[in-house]
């Protein structure tokens, strides 16, 4: 197949499953796969046209490469979070189960030849600013990402805070900020798409805390996103996105 589409969350680490799949099978994540392997050259250790680096998408945990595939066909990259972009990667394929010579050398870009489809990094854009006034309702229009979902919430915590810790220890963390409901801004539509933004795929949400007001004096404070699906409430991270503003209003962003 070169059709599959697999999806993980910017911030958190990435696990995938692709069930028909045999233990030792590998995904590499690359800018291209490279070329089909010519005779006598597979496993020289240099690409057939530029270098390695050419083919690596810059960030990704393990380089792009990931731990063979086990347990019915799951393969992740490790416990590292994925910072990279939001957007789709493209996915290439070894077979590390099958017979020689291409067991156990799922090791290099050029090992990769077979396109099987596109991994996507899914989150809120970056560098996104809000406001909301003290004595008012919270209401968030047009929060822009990739792969929103009606489900995804927003956890508001101080302006110093990060998104780093556990889903556990930031909800507490808001629910002492004396916003209302407890800090957490619900999603209040479906996801609708961003015509702005069609090269990118990008979709948009609107959230609210509901019609309690905010007894917050003015201040900075910042978001973390905390996607409805998968992982059980993870929240996204690892920074706050960006803050902005001051006055007798609050700004989130």
């Amino acid at each position: 197949r070169t059709d599959y589409l697999r999806q993980c969350y910017r911030g958190q680490s990435c696990t995938v499953r692709f069930p028909e799949w045999r233990d030792g099978d590998t995904v590499h994540i690359l800018k291209s796969c490279p070329g089909p392997p010519r005779q006598g050259r597979f496993r020289e250790d240099v690409p057939y046209e530029g270098f390695e680096e050419d083919y690596l998408v810059p960030g990704w945990p393990r380089r792009g490469l990931s731990v063979p595939a086990e347990a019915g066909g799951q393969i992740s990259w490790g416990p590292e979070p994925v910072p990279v972009k939001e957007g789709r990667y493209l996915m290439c394929w070894c077979m590390g189960s099958g017979m020689w010579p291409l067991h156990n050398r799922c090791e290099k870009p050029h090992d990769f030849w077979v396109p099987i489809g596109e991994i996507e990094i899914m989150g809120p854009i970056p560098g996104q600013n809000f406001s909301a006034t003290a004595g008012h309702p919270i209401t968030l229009s047009n929060f822009i990402g990739w792969g929103l979902q009606r489900g995804d919430s927003l956890v508001v915590v101080p302006g110093d805070e990060t998104c780093a810790g556990p889903a556990e220890t930031l909800l507490n963390t808001s629910a002492k900020s004396m916003f209302p409901m407890g800090g957490v801004l619900a999603s209040t539509k479906e996801p609708e798409f961003d015509r702005d933004a069609t090269a990118e795929m990008l979709f948009s949400l609107d959230f609210s805390a509901g019609a309690s007001p905010v007894v917050q004096n003015g201040g900075l404070y910042g978001l973390c996103f905390q996607p409805a699906y998968p992982g059980g409430g993870a929240v996204v991270g690892p920074e706050v996105l960006r803050k902005a503003g001051a006055g007798p209003s609050q700004s989130y962003g």
